[in-house]
């Protein structure tokens, strides 16, 4: 009983050691490295490798619009990928033009034949930057996880990440550098809180600006990254009003300056590191989202089996992240992994409404959950990819949920036990005969 209890007080611990987060990061390199040149290729990695140049390109100082705009199609895609994957490249000693960029207009058996299939070495260098990204991530979301619950459900969080659903965090594409930044905000931004509960305002401030930057690198990684920064103004006002109960003029005024600060800093740094934007910031940030939305038309049109109907959402989407891809698959999964989601979701919602201790780093994690998550529930495709970030939201609350129920083991049974007692009690009350002959 005693090393149960040891076990539990360790298990219930806020703070992962660095003994500890070096052990995670070896533990999860040893698993994403493995076989990775084996990892099922998607075709967009052609030409997120292709596009790599862009990294010495940058480094050169050569920002010519029609090098940005077309050899690096700058209008599709940002950079922070093209320049991982190319940090990859040159230490692998490849080029990243040693193989044609892949004809849309062709199929993909005469891509391969022309060559447009990168080899498994090559594979495997464009990709380890991005499994170093990917871990590096999963532990930001771990130690936050870790502020929020505790250690058991931080490790419970990590563990599933490295056994299921982990082909988008090792493709060479745009998915680990988003995550990356994500879940560094979001420790940044638990910070920012943590100084605003403590009118720590100057403090604050220099959080916010560092997660205003981080979110524009997210946005730099992939469009959506910029939705984080609403996580940020959500924080921010619910501690201003909620916690520190200030006055709403106050609050919102606060609020502003911050919100103000991040979009003026995301903004600065995700036009600073991609020179496709140089030349009219205004007009190609624009251009940027359209070319999103109408490939996403496009995509619509050329793989309609891939098309999520309206009325199939009920039936496809909790199924993906519940039964699919949250956790590896055991028996009635979808219901166990359902119903500890909605306890741990339960009890990250009692202890921000109460303001109990770790409350702000669930506040940080509700609030990129609606702002990550939440819009991806949405997407018009069935692809494995777009389920990132309800799949990873999905476990962190599994986690929480689990490490509820089994920190929380003894007192559980406690309260069942007295519950069966009082319904026993009750019951011999409204019927003495049962009682009488039970006696």
């Amino acid at each position: 009983m005693r090393v149960f209890k040891k076990l539990q007080s360790y298990m219930s611990g806020k703070r992962l050691s660095i003994f500890e987060l070096f052990a995670l990061f070896m533990i999860g390199m040893g698993l994403y490295t493995h076989d990775l040149e084996k990892v099922d290729f998607w075709v967009d990695e052609n030409p997120w490798i292709y596009e790599s140049a862009a990294l010495n390109s940058f480094l050169r100082g050569d920002f010519s619009l029609a090098l940005w705009e077309t050899e690096y199609n700058g209008m599709l895609d940002p950079p922070i990928a093209k320049y991982l994957i190319g940090i990859g490249m040159n230490l692998g000693r490849h080029r990243p033009d040693s193989f044609p960029k892949w004809d849309w207009c062709q199929t993909s058996k005469v891509n391969v034949d022309a060559g447009a299939m990168p080899t498994q070495e090559i594979l495997w260098w464009a990709r380890i930057p991005m499994v170093v990204t990917s871990i590096l991530g999963l532990m930001f979301a771990t130690v936050l996880l870790s502020k929020a619950h505790s250690k058991f459900a931080a490790f419970i969080f990590y563990m599933l990440s490295l056994t299921s659903f982990t082909v988008p965090l090792r493709q060479a594409m745009s998915e680990p550098p988003l995550i990356f930044f994500t879940f560094l905000a979001g420790l940044v931004g638990y910070r920012g809180i943590v100084s605003l509960s403590k009118d720590m305002t100057r403090e604050a401030f220099s959080y916010f600006a560092v997660f205003g930057i981080l979110n524009g690198l997210a946005a730099a990684s992939k469009l959506n990254g910029i939705l984080n920064l609403i996580a940020g103004v959500l924080s921010i006002l619910f501690s201003l009003l909620w916690n520190k109960k200030t006055e709403i003029k106050q609050a919102i005024k606060l609020t502003i300056q911050l919100a103000l600060l991040q979009i003026y800093l995301a903004l600065f740094i995700f036009v600073a590191i991609n020179p496709f934007l140089y030349h009219n910031p205004l007009r190609n940030t624009a251009l940027m989202f359209a070319a999103r939305s109408m490939t996403l038309d496009v995509q619509k049109v050329l793989y309609p089996s891939g098309v999520i109907q309206p009325g199939d959402w009920l039936r496809i989407v909790p199924d993906r992240i519940f039964a699919h891809y949250a956790t590896p698959s055991y028996p009635a999964h979808f219901v166990i992994n359902l119903i500890l989601f909605i306890l741990g979701a339960y009890w990250v919602f009692q202890i921000i409404t109460k303001t109990t201790p770790g409350w702000q780093a669930n506040l940080l994690l509700v609030a990129l959950a609606l702002t990550c998550a939440l819009p991806a529930l949405f997407s018009p495709l069935d692809w494995l990819r777009y389920y990132l970030f309800p799949v990873l939201f999905a476990r962190i609350f599994i986690a929480i949920g689990f490490a509820v129920m089994v920190l929380n083991f003894s007192s559980i049974a406690k309260s069942l036990r007295n519950m069966a007692g009082r319904f026993r009690n009750s019951l011999f009350s409204h019927f003495p005969k049962i009682k009488s002959q039970s006696l």
